[in-house]
């Protein structure tokens, strides 16, 4: 009987999956405030042909992904930074869920690839290396060429196959993302 009892305790062990718990150092503002607000940036302008081809073939090479160039490519990444809202959350439910689910809402409704990255100093590093969607930049050229600021723990880019690219920094940025991928003609963005 004593066998028994230890076989179900073991298995009931082994079954369980331990959520390791996300650890955020004291100095990282998770409060969305005005720090937050002004850590936030974009930047917006047009690759020539040669960079297009080559930013689009790096990051190919590492996240080991192919890249369709005929489409718009929209880009989120996950890094360490010292503004994180989503630090602010109890560890047990920090989820990714909303971010997959409008993220793929609007880039198949826009007809754009969506990669999703993650570097492995994020502080969610054991959230997002546990699914197949998000892939390291297992060679640092996201976190050390694209994404240098690190003022926020997220940032995306979008890049239209004409070389226009839009890059920004910070968490909340679902409309800007909607808004960019529904309008071809980005001047708009030349007046701000």
């Amino acid at each position: 009987m004593k066998k028994i009892y230890l076989i179900i305790f073991s298995i009931a062990l082994l079954s369980c999956k331990s959520k390791k718990a996300v650890i955020i150092p004291e100095n990282i503002n998770s409060k969305y405030n005005q720090e937050y607000i002004n850590s936030n940036a974009s930047i917006f302008g047009k690759l020539t042909t040669d960079n297009y081809s080559e930013l689009v073939s790096k990051i190919e090479n590492s996240l080991n992904i192919k890249i369709d160039k005929s489409r718009k490519i929209y880009l989120n990444f996950q890094q360490k930074g010292k503004n994180c809202i989503r630090a602010g959350q109890n560890s047990s439910k920090i989820d990714f869920s909303k971010t997959l689910e409008i993220s793929k809402r609007i880039t198949s409704k826009y007809n754009t690839q969506r990669i999703l990255s993650y570097h492995k100093n994020s502080f969610f590093y054991n959230q997002l290396s546990s699914k197949k969607i998000w892939i390291l930049d297992s060679k640092d050229f996201l976190n050390n060429t694209v994404f240098d600021l690190k003022e926020n723990c997220e940032a995306f880019l979008i890049i239209k196959p004409n070389g226009e690219f839009y890059k920004f920094y910070g968490e909340d940025h679902f409309s800007i993302v909607e808004n960019l991928l529904k309008n071809e003609n980005w001047d708009f963005l030349k007046n701000k």
